[in-house]
């Protein structure tokens, strides 16, 4: 035992060297991504990865150290993994700890290498390109049925529809019997190993070119221990050949830890990374996966086939054209912008709906990895909970206000509860402005850029609109909730919208972090945001006769009034974003959609201070359309598949390198959905309020402004002119306008999933959604989009059917399946057709698989050294031998 020990130690401290040697070669971009506990981050942290004296930290955040040397310090630790151990299991735990460490190490390299990829560095799982279908049908035969083997076939039949089927833009039809001149793929049953004899469309029409066992009286009788599972694992992984893929672990670029043979052809173009939990691996530790499909798998049959329901184009388009999208064959969204926003209002009711917890929490999304949105953020459920206040206001029966208003309860009783529970900016004195909690309301106390005072004051102005509804009613009980839990008008508090507004008010001209969570300084965004509050606040103080608050709300409200003015600057030409930044140095432009959202998340009635028409706000919106319109490549499809004038996709700032998954990399940022909602969003907004004034003063601003819209610029107004109400031109400007706004949300529309979901992001080459699904903020983007635009008419439109008050489907959701990254699930389709791999991968930098760089077979050979020395060390000394797999079949 005393050798064993010696040698475990001389592993522990071998192993430390690899780690630390991994962390340092995988760099600051491979690992800064999650915090110290392995939690994915949102968006860098300020500070936490700037590599700069600690003098230049913020005071606030000066306790915490660049998470690279963090990481490093754990990886090192003297006394908690190279120190000398008697303890077996001890031992065996510690080698477990640091060995997932390399893994996750590694995982960072590999989404590093993914962004590569997405780049136009093609990295990854193979296929034969000349065997790839170009069709959505494929007919299946069989050439030798019987009724012995009826259940068998209906079992093949089972696998296929759940994994390829399912998971791409292919359907599987026939599956009858084989005549002479059959096409497709024929299927022959024979006690043998089964195979194909081609890869993909090379089947089509071959006799016998795939052959199934079913019976293992002369192969594999080990297989036969659960018959049915083993039948249906086999067709998964045929089929997978049928589509076009070779064995993932034929590739050039397997780890050493591989050492199967290489069987069947070899595929001649990769896809993805190498997946060691692909279907078609034989060195996948689960024998073909246990029939399911890898991430990659799915990612790579989307690349190839397009999403479930999706129809290939008939004809690929040229080079650098992005071809436009087709409706959804499952879902079939209306596809004019009215008939699809009236269902998309519906669909994105639902899905905030469904992202309320019953607590009252608000998940951001219900991704849980790459990235992990699964947390309550005060800034984002103040925003959540603004739409719902509106959504209680306009539900037309009193069962539906009721439900309404339940969920507005809960909100407040949790957000009652998060404003005194301790947490690491309550150690700042600025415990409200913390930024997000666990969705049972416990504080998150790991690092994150902290505190954020756009949140208080987002939820105070949400809850002070509720208040005044419930104050209308005239109900004792509305009336006595409104005194009691939203305002109380004491010192010190007790009520959710009192509480907000002293902080609001004693800390405004305090730094903290932006809406992005990136950098610290005083924000345009943060300071319109406490200026709705404020305002709000007062207004409501008043009415509740606490006169002396109102007052001093008032008051602050004026100073950050004159605040506000210092963001124009005249050299640039629009808002900046922040002053006295700290962190992000390569934000540079200080140009950010964030004064957008800012306009729109606090405009209120008769309320004309920086208003959606201000002069700077429009400079601002037309810079930030004319950046990014030539900043991605997805802008140069304008118009969708039946001839409608798409908008620019908006991302947060020029420099963003936030991609939503994998480390931050120059150029790495992409549009998001709700930022190019907004500026569909800022245009209707301009036309109303031009259209309810009934007249229009031309200014320099605004005239260059209406001469830049897409798709319709106005060039015929001369500063100082003043259009009436009677002037042609008045309604040629309101409906630019209008057609601008409609672009925009046409554009939201083309990147849309079929079934009408929305991400956080769309990949700027290729127009896939990209990071967490289901973002809340997104929907609500665009249900506050759509009622501006109903603005143009006599009335909203009723959305298509009645809300349900279901339980939330991610109230108890356990942890995303290891392997199914949230970028690659689901893969909304927008962009590039399956028949345009040559096109859209391989372009003029694009590597071949022998070009690419040798770094990280050394990185694979280090972790699959740690890993047998793990497996050696359990199985020697745990007595746990390894269960008994069934062999892998040949191609």
């Amino acid at each position: 035992m005393n050798k064993v020990m010696i040698r475990m130690n001389l592993y522990l401290s071998r192993l430390v060297s690899i780690s630390a040697a991994l962390i340092v070669s995988a760099g600051p971009n491979a690992i800064g991504q999650e915090s110290p506990s392995g939690v994915p981050a949102r968006s860098y942290p300020p500070v936490l990865l700037e590599r700069r004296p600690s003098s230049a930290v913020p005071p606030v955040l000066r306790e915490r150290r660049p998470f690279l040397a963090l990481t490093a310090d754990r990886a090192i630790d003297a006394e908690s993994t190279t120190s000398p151990t008697s303890n077996l299991p001890e031992a065996l735990e510690r080698l477990g700890i640091a060995n997932q460490q390399l893994k996750h190490s590694l995982q960072q390299l590999q989404l590093e290498r993914f962004a590569a990829l997405k780049s136009g560095m093609p990295d990854g799982a193979q296929v034969l390109r000349d065997a790839i279908w170009q069709t959505n049908e494929i007919h299946v035969s069989w050439e030798n049925p019987s009724p012995q083997t009826e259940q068998e076939r209906r079992w093949v039949k089972e696998a296929v529809e759940e994994t390829w089927q399912k998971e791409c833009g292919i359907r599987f039809v026939g599956w009858d019997a084989a005549g002479s001149d059959t096409t497709g793929i024929r299927i022959r049953v024979s006690d043998e190993q089964p195979h194909c004899e081609r890869l993909g469309k090379y089947l089509d029409g071959l006799k016998n070119g795939m052959v199934l066992n079913f019976n293992y009286a002369n192969w594999c009788q080990e297989c036969g221990v659960d018959r049915k599972k083993s039948i249906k694992i086999i067709a998964a992984h045929e089929f997978g050949h049928a589509l076009g893929f070779a064995h993932e672990h034929n590739r050039d670029d397997r780890p050493m830890s591989c050492q199967k043979e290489k069987q069947g052809s070899d595929g001649d173009f990769y896809i993805t990374l190498y997946d060691p939990s692909s279907i078609m691996n034989y060195c996948n530790e689960t024998w073909n996966n246990n029939g399911r499909l890898s991430a990659d798998d799915i990612y790579a049959a989307r690349v190839l086939y397009g999403n479930p329901g999706t129809p290939l184009a008939a004809t690929p388009p040229a080079v650098e054209t992005l071809a436009p999208p087709v409706a959804s064959v499952t879902n079939a969204l209306p596809m004019d912008l009215g008939g699809w926003l009236q269902a998309e209002r519906t669909i994105a009711r639902d899905k905030i709906l469904a992202n309320i917890l019953s607590n009252g929490a608000v998940i951001a999304s219900p991704s849980r990895s790459n990235p992990n949105y699964y947390y309550h953020w005060v800034r984002d459920a103040a925003l959540t909970m603004d739409v719902v206040v509106s959504l209680y206001a306009d539900a037309s029966d009193a069962s539906t206000r009721r439900h309404y208003l339940e969920l507005l309860t809960r909100y407040v009783n949790l957000s009652l509860g998060l404003q005194v529970t301790n947490n690491l900016s309550t150690a700042l004195s600025r415990g409200v402005g913390e930024p997000k909690f666990h969705t049972d309301g416990s504080a998150y106390n790991d690092n994150w850029g902290r505190p954020q005072d756009d949140g208080p004051a987002l939820r105070a102005a949400s809850l002070c609109r509720l208040a005044h509804m419930l104050l209308d009613r005239g109900d004792d009980d509305l009336t006595n909730f409104v005194k009691t839990k939203l305002y109380d008008g004491r010192l010190p508090s007790n009520s959710v919208i009192k509480r907000d507004l002293e902080y609001v008010s004693h800390n405004w001209q305090r730094p903290s972090v932006d809406l992005w969570e990136e950098v610290y300084g005083h924000h345009f965004y943060t300071r319109i945001a406490q200026r709705r509050g404020l305002r709000e606040g007062a207004k409501l103080a008043s009415r509740l006769g606490d006169q002396a608050a109102a007052e001093w709300y008032s008051a602050k409200a004026a100073e950050l009034e004159r605040a506000l003015q210092d963001h124009w600057q005249s050299d640039r030409g629009y808002l900046i974003a922040t002053f006295d930044q700290q962190g992000k140095d390569y934000k540079t432009s200080n140009l950010d959609v964030s004064i957008v959202l800012g306009v729109l998340h606090t405009r209120s009635p008769n309320d004309g201070f920086l208003s959606p028409t201000n002069d700077h706000v429009l400079s601002t919106a037309r810079k930030l359309a004319d950046e990014f319109d030539s900043m991605y490549r997805i802008n140069r499809t304008t118009t969708d598949s039946s001839g409608g004038r798409l908008g620019v996709a908006i991302g947060r700032y020029p420099e963003d390198r936030y991609s939503g998954s994998g480390p931050d990399q120059v150029g790495g940022g992409n549009p998001w959905y709700l930022c190019t909602a907004a500026l569909g969003e800022l245009y209707y907004s301009v036309a109303n309020e031009w259209e309810s004034n009934g007249s229009l003063a031309i200014t320099g601003e605004n005239s260059a402004f209406l001469a830049a819209l897409r798709p319709t610029p106005v060039t015929v107004l001369r500063s100082g002119e003043t259009l009436a109400r009677s002037d042609a031109r008045f309604g040629v400007v309101l409906r630019a306008l209008r057609e601008a706004g409609d672009a925009q949300l046409r554009r939201v529309k083309f990147h849309a999933g079929g079934d009408g979901s929305l991400a956080e992001q769309v990949y700027r080459e290729d127009g896939f959604a990209r990071s967490a699904r289901d973002l809340t903020w997104s929907y609500a983007s665009i249900l506050t989009a759509a009622a501006v635009r109903s603005g143009q008419a006599s009335a909203a439109q009723p959305l298509t059917s009645p809300p349900s008050f279901a339980p939330s489907p991610f109230e108890a959701i356990g942890p995303v399946p290891e392997g199914i990254p949230d970028f690659a699930r689901p893969l909304n389709r927008g962009g590039v057709p399956a028949t345009r791999l040559d096109a859209s991968l391989e372009r003029p930098n694009a590597r071949s698989a022998s070009e690419r760089p040798a770094e990280d077979t050394d990185l694979r050979k280090r972790i699959s050294d740690i890993e047998n020395a793990l497996r050696e060390f359990k199985d020697a000394y745990k007595a746990k031998k390894p269960k008994k797999k069934l062999k892998s079949t040949p191609e």
